[in-house]
């Protein structure tokens, strides 16, 4: 954390340090229970948690052994329903006054008459108000595809052995969120039922969770596209599971259960899953792979379920220690064009207390994005645990409404390169350059004439065409000496040497900032390719052989003669213009020059008046990132 220090002499032999902390505060991992006297009362406790006002519906399990209830959770999260516990042969009595506060109207009871009595069903039937449903297979294989066919169509599956419950825990929260049917298998074979039901089914993928120890590589052969998700032990699975699953989740929150025992993460995996939070399972110690996950991200929050004999207090105690906090979050820059669709991110990146940076869910002050108007618009986020403010930029680029054709010259016999770019109109009136892709990009031309060539915008549809004029290599007459002599000097010629249109069509820059005056700018229109032209205080005052140089984007003629711009008209191109200093009383010309960044125009003074009336170009003081008025 960033500390300041002011040192403020209080006597000559000492000095006071202060430390002024300019940080967010940052939330530290705070812990609570959710826990009864039993298994039942601990189910119920979770109930009244997530379901204080009550739910239609009510999934019931068996509290004496796992077989029969590890596929309940995707089931009970498709009704919004609790999983209450129940002894074989008597309906619990915490159980039974849940359901009454509840006031549930549907009963599904998962398992056979085995592990939950038909004298249990029958009691439920007999109460007033209640409907009953058994979900119920041949073994505890027949009874996980019974539950997974009442979930209906589903993308994707998981398997799970069905000789323990640690892995089934693990992807509970998780199957209920997705609504994704948990499947058992043995570990050598896929039982009948389960291929029976998957039989003609399109899975995208499944999810195998357990080593070869606990499915094998043969058992995993016989199901669709899977996924493995293995490690050395349940400890390992359980992170291995979260961290896959780790972009669909609400890490600020996560559920700690025993991974001895079923009935507590069974009960808390849909009330996890309502959040997007895991559960994870810790056994007498915390293992290696859960202490790596804890200090790999930012926990907020941990419930622990269960008493003191399921989860210690001294295992709580060392997992609240564990998370780290987030002393920064990046902001965002996102560019997309007009119209195009745009959703917020749903994560942001943030660093945490150890330099570590992970991905978080963010919360947006406005998740509506409108891109029909091109703009810079500013989004503010919250991630939980931390203070500070995320911040997202999103341009909206403004729309290609249509392009300038493009018209060139060249030299008979020349290689012609074809120009890059095209002038496009955009939607928000500005012009600017955009890519073009041609079918070649040169070509040589014995023949002189007009030819005409179509390209299309790069990575669009919109089409742009080119005349290019193909003339002789004629000698060009630069009138006036001092500018040829700069031209010449720039070419590496002598002055005795004769210029040609193949010359000056390699030109793309004059710079010069001698001061012998130059009389005339004669000449200059031949030169096509020209993008900087700079002179300053030569004692021009004509610039209208300037008028089809259509490529200028940097024209400097400060401390001139000037006093007419309307040769300026339809540059659009021009990013930098410098007319400081010189006679012009009307720049209205100007205003429609949208692409210019930059513009200075002050001390410019006709017959004694000073240029003081700047409202023409309103419309471009927005754009402007440097002015001198």
């Amino acid at each position: 954390m960033p500390k300041f220090y002011r040192y403020i002499a209080v006597s000559v032999a000492a000095i006071l340090l202060l430390f002024v902390s300019v940080s967010n505060a940052y939330a530290q991992t705070v812990s609570k229970r959710i826990t009864g006297n039993d298994r039942f009362k601990t189910a119920v406790a979770v109930s009244n948690e997530g379901w204080p006002d009550g739910a239609e519906y009510v999934v019931l399990a068996t509290a004496e052994d796992y077989p029969d209830a590890l596929s309940a959770a995707p089931l009970a999260a498709k009704y919004d329903a609790p999983v209450l516990l129940t002894d074989k042969n008597t309906v619990n009595s915490d159980t039974t006054a849940e359901i009454s506060r509840l006031k549930a109207k549907n009963i599904i009871i998962v398992g056979g008459v085995g592990v939950i009595s038909q004298d249990v069903e029958d009691r439920l039937k007999s109460a007033d108000g209640f409907t009953v449903t058994r979900i119920a297979g041949s073994d505890r294989y027949d009874t996980a595809v019974k539950v997974a066919e009442k979930l209906g169509d589903v993308n994707n599956i998981a398997v799970v052995t069905g000789s323990d419950f640690a892995d089934a825990i693990s992807m509970a929260p998780i199957a209920a969120k997705l609504k994704m049917p948990i499947l058992l298998t043995e570990k050598d074979k896929v039982p009948q039922s389960v291929k029976n039901y998957l039989d003609g089914r399109k899975i995208d993928k499944t999810y195998v969770v357990g080593s070869f120890n606990e499915i094998s590589q043969y058992a995993e052969n016989a199901l669709p596209n899977t996924v493995r998700i293995s490690g050395d032990d349940k400890y390992q699975r359980n992170i291995n599971v979260i961290k896959l699953f780790n972009n669909g989740l609400d890490l600020d929150t996560v559920y700690a259960a025993t991974g001895e025992n079923y009935p507590d993460a069974l009960a808390a995996s849909v009330l996890a899953s309502k959040g997007s939070h895991p559960v994870i399972i810790v056994g007498k110690s915390v293992s290696p792979s859960l202490k790596y996950f804890l200090s790999s991200n930012a926990v907020n929050n941990i419930t622990i379920l269960g008493g003191a004999g399921a989860v210690s207090h001294e295992i709580e105690s060392e997992l609240t220690g564990m998370p780290q906090t987030i002393v920064s979050a990046e902001n965002i820059t996102a560019t997309v064009m007009e119209n195009d669709k745009y959703e917020l991110p749903q994560n942001v990146t943030v660093k945490l207390s150890n330099y570590v940076n992970i991905q978080v869910p963010v919360i947006w002050n406005n998740t509506a994005v409108d891109t029909g108007k091109a703009g810079r618009f500013v989004y503010e986020g919250t991630v939980k645990g931390y203070s500070g403010k995320v911040q997202l930029v999103l341009n909206v680029k403004p729309s290609v409404v249509s392009v300038n054709d493009l018209y060139d010259e060249t030299v008979k016999g020349a290689n012609y390169n074809f120009p890059a770019y095209a002038v496009a109109n955009y939607s928000d009136g500005t012009t600017g350059d955009y890519p073009v892709t041609w079918m070649t990009n040169y070509i040589s031309i014995a023949n002189t004439g007009t030819y005409i060539f179509q390209g299309n915008l790069s990575g669009s549809t919109m089409k742009v065409f080119l005349t290019l004029n193909v003339v002789p290599d004629e000698e060009v007459n630069v009138k006036d000496d001092v500018l040829r002599e700069i031209i010449l000097r720039q070419l590496g010629k002598p002055q005795s040497y004769t210029l040609h249109k193949s010359d000056v069509l390699n030109i793309t820059s004059i710079v010069d900032n001698g001061t012998q005056q130059i009389k005339t700018l004669s000449g200059l229109e031949n030169f096509k390719n020209l993008e900087t032209l700079e002179l300053k205080s030569r004692g021009i005052d004509n610039i209208s052989y300037l008028q089809g140089l259509t490529n200028l984007k940097r024209l400097v003629l400060s401390g001139n003669e000037i006093s007419d711009v309307s040769n300026l008209q339809g540059k659009s191109r021009l990013e930098y213009l410098d007319l400081s200093g010189n006679r012009i009383s009307n720049i209205s010309p100007l205003k429609d020059l949208k692409n210019l960044e930059y513009l200075y125009l002050k001390d410019n003074i006709n017959g004694g008046v000073k240029l003081t009336d700047f409202s023409p170009l309103n419309g471009l003081m927005n754009s402007l990132r440097g002015r001198d008025f």
